[in-house]
């Protein structure tokens, strides 16, 4: 094909690209590319097109052939960036971003896109454990844009969870510097415990709550942020007035089948009912310890505390069992398969440790399947005051998993289902099982975490009663509670609130 048809190819593919024409744009693009194949021009844009069809590992093919044909144009690598954080891979896009303004220097745009992938870049090490990485993704997004409110949202996060409170205060504060409007932002500065907050804090988010400009999602948020900060000033009425309101947004996207919890719990309870668990088909597990129980019951305090020790590794919320397909009847090669992956899980991250701790609170659902894996496996129950549990429950706006917490009727309903189910759990499940009580860490800490270390097979270390002091991620939302020491103040919290809280109390005496 001749130059001039090309040109004219190519003008007649681009025209029906702009026009929307994704189809016939597609067909001219390949029609020249297979009379040109060296036409990077054509390669690029329609990589581009399937960028705007959301078709990203196609289009990254397209590009990359276009820029080993034709290196050194700018917006080659920012396509190809851009089909790159469509994959899901920020890294990558980041480095393509890079190359772009080296060959573009200033741009705008790719500032911008670049800033966007390095925030990407930055949640995805933290995910993974790569702390310092993170933190320099984060640094480096807000080096690029510093209006980049997101990013500094999340490195705000990022330090709360490693210790760092003052850095998070300020980074929470420079969100909402740079994005007033930023929810999140405003909630997490007032739960984070470390700063007093003020009226003026109270004053900014509710003139943002009654703006009505954010969707039911960020308002609810801003409740609770507001409910937060009046917590701090002991305004505990005010408090609960903005709680209800926060639970009610959410209810409004987050809705909850009481009777379909039920039958869940029931249904768990048939499946694997007494006798239903072959003790010797699974792995042992007699390294692994599984810490259950309800949010906000002192799971996250547990891990810390065991994660303190020398011996044991902290896997945090590591596996996802409601996924795993296990069940009774299940052959010994299946069962060998499914723990073999579960195992893995846990200990991905682990160094020398002897000992893996995972803590996801809602295994609790999940035992059964844990005990067919893991039949030696040691489970800790973290039990607290069901009144003090609830309240911090509903003080929290937890997932959509958790929608029950939105009424306190239901609240109570769905705590006492899981004490049935932990009841069927200790008459059924082979394991050895431990209760650590919450009031008991408090009144009597020491011999408390004596015998949950004994409980696990390792032996008694001093660290573990300084484990406010243990540096690592610590992602629940009592990232802050379990900086400090044992503190008294949690037990029996829900007395400031007992009018408020009498739907619950009735439902919990199943009234």
């Amino acid at each position: 094909m001749s130059a001039k048809k090309t040109d004219k190819l190519l003008r007649e593919a681009y025209a029906a690209h702009q026009s929307q024409q994704a189809n016939t744009a597609e067909r001219l693009y390949k029609k020249l590319l297979r009379a040109s194949p060296r036409d990077s021009d054509a390669r690029n844009l329609l990589g581009l097109l399937y960028i705007e069809e959301r078709r990203f590992a196609e289009a990254a093919q397209q590009i990359r052939r276009a820029i080993a044909t034709t290196p050194g144009v700018s917006q080659s690598h920012y396509n190809l960036g851009a089909a790159l954080v469509g994959t899901g891979h920020p890294v990558e896009a980041a480095e393509q971003f890079t190359r772009s303004l080296e060959l573009d220097p200033g741009n705008r745009t790719t500032e911008l896109a670049l800033s966007s992938a390095l925030n990407s870049a930055g949640a995805e090490a933290a995910e993974n454990g790569d702390l310092i990485q993170a933190l320099e993704h984060y640094a480096a997004a807000i080096n690029h844009d510093p209006a980049n409110a997101t990013a500094k949202l999340n490195l705000g996060n990022l330090q709360e969870q490693t210790g760092d409170f003052a850095a998070a205060q300020q980074s929470f504060k420079a969100a909402i510097a740079a994005d007033p409007q930023l929810a999140d932002a405003h909630f997490q500065l007032a739960h984070l415990k470390h700063h007093p907050s003020t009226d003026d804090d109270i004053v900014a988010m509710t003139k943002l709550f009654e703006s009505e400009s954010l969707d039911a999602s960020a308002r609810a948020m801003l409740a609770f942020g507001i409910a937060k900060a009046n917590e701090k000033l002991q305004r505990y009425d005010t408090e609960f007035s903005w709680l209800i309101t926060g639970h009610k947004l959410k209810q409004s996207f987050e809705s909850y089948d009481a009777q379909a919890s039920k039958r869940l719990f029931k249904q768990t309870k048939n499946v694997f009912s007494i006798g239903a668990i072959d003790s010797e088909l699974g792995d042992g597990g007699k390294d692994l310890v599984f810490v259950v129980g309800m949010p906000r019951s002192g799971t996250s305090l547990a891990e810390q505390i065991l994660a303190s020790h020398s011996q044991i590794f902290g896997a945090g919320e590591a596996i996802s069992v409601a996924n795993l397909d296990v069940k009774p009847g299940m052959t010994k090669q299946e069962i060998a398969r499914l723990a073999k992956h579960a195992r893995k899980t846990v200990t991905a991250r682990a160094g020398r440790e002897s000992v893996f701790v995972e803590t996801t609170p809602v295994n609790f659902l999940h035992l059964g399947k844990i005990a067919t894996l893991f039949p030696e496996a040691r489970i800790v129950f973290c039990d607290r005051d069901p009144l003090d549990t609830c309240l911090s429950i509903y003080q929290h706006p937890l997932s959509a998993s958790h929608a029950y917490a939105h009424n306190l009727q239901s609240l109570g309903e769905y705590y006492s289902e899981y004490l049935s189910l932990i009841e069927h759990w200790s008459q059924t499940l082979p394991n050895p099982m431990f209760t650590l009580r919450y009031e008991s860490l408090v009144d009597a800490f020491e011999p408390a975490v004596a015998e949950l270390l004994e409980f696990c097979g390792v032996q008694f270390e001093e660290q573990c009663l300084h484990f406010h002091e243990t540096e690592r991620q610590v992602k629940t939302p009592s990232a802050s509670q379990v900086r400090q020491p044992i503190y008294k103040n949690s037990v029996g919290r829900w007395r400031r609130y007992e009018c408020e809280l009498e739907p619950l109390r009735l439902a919990l005496l199943g009234n």
